[in-house]
């Protein structure tokens, strides 16, 4: 008998997985009540699947013994190893069917060798096969069983369906309307389920019975917006609202399996995905071949559209990135200065310009189209061939069909390109330029992200300046120039190193010192005369208090020196480059579809298809409107009431729990920032309100040790303010701040500072206490003690502004405790020292600089404190008027 067979089997492990073909004649069952019989509904019972139905003269029921769902398969020295739930046994004859990929075994009968619950063997003559995901099914060559039950289930198959309507292309359509009254309730679709089959909850070590209302797998492999409900909902009339759910839960069974959540009215989990693609080039791979055939090995089989392969055995070029990031003039590219390993220098790009043309979106999408642009070259020259767009929005790899000879240094260059990038002139923020030859068609991938959590980076590489500057871009939602990697950290200043008994204590030279050698597994200490303190060191630890002090074991003699350095090792700054190119569409059984490219494909090489560097997350988000005025209510964006005695001691509204461990963290060894909790932004006129005090003698707020333990290692901000902060030392249990205004004041207990004669006293100048000398121990003085005042200071221009000005504000007075500069900054300066302020500071003082004003944020910061002042930095200018306090403490 020749059978048409739709087979869908219901797994713990798979959900529901239907595989087979209908005609277009029975897309659909007739929706008609079924009464079968009650040995085929205690077959289609079972926890871990249903019968099968079987389409020939007349409808047919199959028992599960009889077929067997194939999810995977292999062969090795002509024998076929499929995996997949089954019942079969030696022996029995099955014959396949439905395979993908693996079609050559299609409507083969064979002979059960070996079977396991889990997967089964039979003899084949064929070459080797590496485990690969196919689904299909084999059924029992023996075994048809016929009935006069219908199967229950409906099946549709619905390829590229014109089923057209408002501008949605829909395989399935229902169009409701009411139009008449009904005292009641209307519903467009309404389910009832009942699920009273024997189940079992054993947790991890035995599984769940599991029972699911709707279950629904959707996999997106094209780039866009992807949904998996889409909801659109109005209602024009007074009364309640629920666009969302109205979800009523309610249980009263307990949590007592392993693993058992208990009770939760909504659970989610997700967000980036934790494979990517690995995998070789196919036979047929040629260099610069836009269908690259390819072979998945392991991780994610799917292929992400939008993200880049690479090509992991043409990745020759490795070395330590050797300073900050900065941007080329003119463009939105990225330069990185490196020292390399193997190589002496890198390939610098042959050709580099500016580019003048806008770049319009595509007339249609997906569809290059070629452009003439107009480009103003910085070096070199263009030919045709593959060039490198770095476009200011979306960077791309582009065919060059024609390049003109250039005329006073602008060359005409038509290109084939598919992506909208604007100029200097339509995005100051992106202009966009043009490069070719050298590292273009490269990509950066820094090699602690991947010793970190196994993930590759994979940052698009346009060329090179020169022969040790890598030149990169980064596109981040459709803006490239502000976007740079943040990797470098220059080597830190010690002082004071002294080794006594196989430790070495050192101090920080400036107070403002990074965290990021805490706990670090290993630094290295250079620059010391002494060259028995330099070398690479293991684990230091900082010390307690305010002195910025840190330690750590080396061996060696007693000594001392007087300075040196410390610096993570090379490896913490290392990289490779790998050629690669843009997938520009999911995979198909032809291969991946890729944009040009220059890249020396061959069967064979490692390639790999990282996530995009350029990963954003939301995992809830909510967007919330009311433009009419509160009327009397309290309307919330969020509101949660608790009821019963379960809320109690061990209830918690709110937790939040960061699991990865403190080792990834700067302060732990690690190189990452800590992340930030929680953000408030825009106007509020309370922040938090507490309407009742803690109970029982509670705590309002409760800080307690870091996750290292509670000697914690520096001090840390309460609350961090503008131009001020509130400090808290673990170590002395000392809350300080710069300053403290209070109407009455009661102390058990005053420490003064002690004056160079040995007196502790405090005398009042300019409406504040200070230390003053005196004459006896504890007194206390009025305005006319022996008061020192505090010194005037002077403003002066720094490097980086000398086309500017810099001086204190008018009807402002600049001194060495505190001040207001005005600053005018002028165009074509670079980063670095903007003011100077020169004034007499005491040992030990620290100053800080804060922008209070001007046109644009450009982190301002002070340094080279010393005993005659200190700069005013900053890491960013833009021309214009800036406003800038500083305090010194």
């Amino acid at each position: 008998m020749s059978l048409k067979l739709v087979v869908c089997i219901l797994a713990l492990n798979l959900g529901v997985t239907c595989l087979g073909q209908i005609t277009p004649s029975s897309k659909r069952e007739p929706e008609t009540e079924r009464n079968p019989a009650p040995q085929a509904v205690a077959e289609r019972a079972q926890v871990q699947a249903v019968s099968a139905l079987v389409q020939g003269p007349e409808d047919e029921i199959v028992p599960l013994s009889c077929v067997a769902a194939i999810t995977s398969l292999n062969i090795g020295k002509n024998v076929v190893t499929f995996k997949g739930m089954n019942r079969l046994e030696p022996s029995q004859q099955v014959r396949i069917s439905k395979l993908n990929h693996a079609t050559y075994l299609n409507d083969v009968t064979l002979t059960v060798t070996s079977a396991t619950p889990s997967s089964f063997s039979a003899a084949f003559t064929h070459s080797d096969v590496d485990w690969m995901t196919d689904l299909g099914t084999a059924l029992r060559t023996d075994c048809i069983i016929p009935t006069s039950l219908r199967s229950e289930q409906k099946v549709d198959i619905v390829h590229n369906n014109l089923n057209y309507y408002r501008r949605h292309l829909s395989t399935d359509m229902s169009l409701f309307s009411y139009d008449s009254f009904f005292p009641m309730e209307q519903d467009a679709r309404y389910s009832l389920m009942t699920f009273n089959q024997p189940s079992y909850s054993w947790g991890n070590h035995g599984g769940w019975g599991v029972q699911k209302g709707t279950n629904e797998e959707m996999t997106f492999n094209s780039r866009g917006i992807a949904q998996t409900k889409n909801l659109w909902c109005y209602k024009h009339a007074t009364g309640d609202i629920a666009c969302g759910d109205y979800v009523y839960g309610y249980t009263d069974g307990g949590a007592t399996a392993q693993s058992d959540e208990g009770f939760t009215m909504d659970t989610r989990e997700g967000g980036e995905s934790d494979r990517y693609f690995h995998g070789k080039a196919g036979e047929g791979a040629t260099a610069g071949t836009t269908m690259l055939p390819v072979v998945f090995t392991s991780g994610q089989e799917a292929t992400t559209d939008g993200a880049f392969l690479l090509d992991i055995s043409k990745g020759t070029i490795a070395g330590t990135i050797s300073g900050a990031d900065s941007i080329v003039d003119g463009t939105s590219v990225h330069i990185l200065p490196v020292t390399l390993r193997g190589i002496e220098k890198l390939p610098a790009s042959t050709g580099m310009g500016i580019i003048q043309t806008p770049l319009p979106v595509v007339a249609v999408a997906n569809t290059p189209e070629s452009i003439t642009l107009e480009v103003t070259l910085k070096s070199g020259s263009f030919h045709t061939g593959v060039a490198c767009l770095a476009g200011g929005w979306y960077p791309e790899q582009v065919t060059v069909t024609a390049a003109e000879s250039s005329r006073g240094g602008v060359q005409r260059i038509t290109v084939v390109h598919k992506n909208p990038n604007p100029t200097a002139v339509t995005d100051p923020n992106n202009p966009s330029s043009l490069w070719q030859g050298g590292l273009c068609g490269n990509y950066l991938s820094l090699d602690r992200n991947l010793a970190r959590d196994g993930f590759r980076t994979s940052y698009p590489v346009v060329g090179a300046t020169d022969s040790s500057h890598v030149a990169y871009v980064w596109n981040v939602n459709g803006s490239v120039r502000q976007n740079g990697i943040r990797i470098y950290a220059s080597a830190t200043s010690l002082k004071n190193l002294v080794r006594k008994n196989g430790v070495v204590t050192a101090d920080f030279s400036s107070p403002n010192s990074p965290y990021i050698y805490n706990r670090a597994p290993s630094v290295v200490i250079a620059g010391a005369l002494d060259t028995s303190f330099n070398g690479t060191i293991l684990s230091p630890v900082y010390s307690n208090g305010q002195n910025r002090s840190l330690s750590w074991k080396q061996l060696g003699p007693d000594a001392s020196v007087a300075s040196a350095t410390i610096d993570l090792p090379a490896s913490s700054y290392g990289f490779h480059l790998y050629p690669g190119a843009e997938i520009l569409a999911p995979k198909t059984a032809n291969g991946v579809l890729l944009e040009p490219n220059t890249v020396q494909w061959q069967p064979g090489d490692a390639i790999e298809n990282p996530h995009n560097p350029s990963f954003n997350m939301h995992f809830r988000m909510s967007a919330v409107t009311q433009h009419t005025p509160p009327s009397g209510a309290d309307p919330h964006a969020e509101l949660w009431g608790f009821y019963g005695a379960g809320i109690s001691e061990n209830f918690r509204p709110a937790t939040w729990v960061n699991n990865n461990p403190c080792t990834l963290y700067v302060g732990c060894g690690g190189t990452l920032e800590p992340i930030t909790w929680t953000i408030h932004r825009g106007p509020y006129s309370i922040l938090h309100r507490v309407d009742s005090a803690p109970m029982n003698g509670g705590i309002l707020f409760r800080i307690g040790c870091d996750s290292q333990g509670c000697d914690h290692p520096v001090p840390y901000a309460l609350f961090q303010m503008q131009n001020g902060s509130i400090l808290y030392d673990p170590a002395t249990s000392t809350v300080s701040t710069a300053r403290l205004a209070v109407q009455e004041a009661k102390f058990n207990k005053v420490s003064l500072p002690s004056m160079p004669d040995g007196s502790y006293c405090l005398g009042v100048a300019n409406h504040e206490l200070v230390p003053v000398r005196g004459q006896g121990s504890g007194c206390v003085t009025g305005p006319t003690a022996n008061s020192s005042t505090d010194d005037l200071a002077t403003i002066t221009i720094g490097d980086a502004n000398a086309k500017g000005s810099a001086n204190c504000m008018s009807g402002y007075r600049c001194t060495a405790s505190r001040g207001r500069v005005s600053v005018m900054v002028q165009p074509g300066v670079s980063i670095g020292k903007i003011a100077r302020v020169n004034v007499k500071l005491a040992v030990g003082q620290i100053c800080t600089a804060t922008q209070n004003g001007g046109r644009a944020f450009l982190g301002i910061g002070s340094g080279a404190e010393s005993s005659s002042g200190f700069d005013i930095t900053a890491d960013g200018i833009v021309p214009g008027k800036v406003v800038v306090d500083y305090s010194c403490r």
